[in-house]
């Protein structure tokens, strides 16, 4: 879908966003703390 210049992202997970969350225990590694904030970086680099 295409709305005034965005598009929408659909992204499916295998395992619940609670267990995802988890994999951003390191926030220096990763630079986010959550998967919403690794998603909302991705998307604004792809910009």
């Amino acid at each position: 879908m295409n709305a005034a210049g965005y598009q929408t992202l659909i992204v499916k997970f295998s395992k619940p966003i609670k267990v995802l969350d988890e994999m951003f225990d390191d926030a220096e590694a990763w630079g986010v703390t959550t998967l919403c904030e690794w998603i909302n970086a991705y998307v604004m680099y792809r910009e």
